[in-house]
């Protein structure tokens, strides 16, 4: 379909897996036997008030879902090339796969990433390490969240997201250059991917969010410390 078309960046630093490695085996991840995984859509959603509905944090940095160029996971730091500080389209929604009553992420929770501004889901892609936004859901949309004090999700956890696509793979965050040395912070632009889970190159993202809250957004200072 049109999605797979998408445009993807890929991490020529990274060499852990063959770009060319087969997809996984359906079989590997239990899903559904209907063709489209549904979402919990009873109820709005809202952004910045919602628990559900997160920013990425990463070591100090508002890391924002939309740029202004172009759709991709590809997010951006200090609002340098995103649509404006007030806007809502940095923010992603946690969704669960299976309907619950309570509107609550559980540790352990089969989830999917949608993006505010667009209503697209982030996808895993058939070559390894990529992720992309798309309108097509099914299980390669299908994440596995592990919150880090197993409690309900709130705007203070800590947690980790693996696919379900590519079972030993966490949704991890790469920059293509360093901060520092000569570069100028709002050109330093990276990207989502997935990384196999082991000790990471100093570069890359920790594989862990953190939900920002917009009140505390431009308070880094205090947010790198509570970190």
């Amino acid at each position: 379909d049109d999605d797979e078309l998408t445009e993807f960046f890929p991490l020529d630093s990274l060499g852990e897996a063959p770009e060319d490695a087969p997809a996984p085996s359906r079989s590997r991840s239990p899903e559904p036997s209907s063709s489209s995984v549904e979402t919990v859509t009873t109820s709005p959603w809202s952004t910045s008030r919602d628990h559900v509905a997160l920013q990425l944090f990463w070591q100090g940095y508002d890391a924002y879902v939309a740029c202004k160029d172009k759709e991709s996971v590809a997010p951006c730091f200090y609002n340098a090339q995103c649509a404006g500080q007030s806007a809502d389209n940095e923010f992603v929604q946690i969704v669960p796969v299976v309907e619950v009553r309570e509107r609550l992420i559980l540790d352990e929770m089969r989830v999917q990433i949608v993006s505010v501004s667009s209503g697209k889901y982030l996808r895993a892609t058939h070559v390894s390490k990529y992720l992309k936004w798309s309108r097509t859901r099914d299980e390669q949309t299908v994440f596995v969240i592990q919150i880090a004090d197993r409690k309900p999700l709130t705007s203070s956890s800590k947690f980790t997201l693996t696919s379900s696509f590519w079972p030993d793979r966490a949704v991890g965050f790469t920059q293509n250059f360093p901060l520092g040395g000569g570069r100028e912070v709002d050109k330093a632009i990276g990207f989502l991917t997935l990384e196999k889970r082991k000790n990471q190159v100093p570069l890359l993202f920790p594989i862990r969010f953190r939900a920002v809250q917009r009140s505390q957004r431009d308070d880094r200072g205090a947010m790198v410390a509570r970190f």
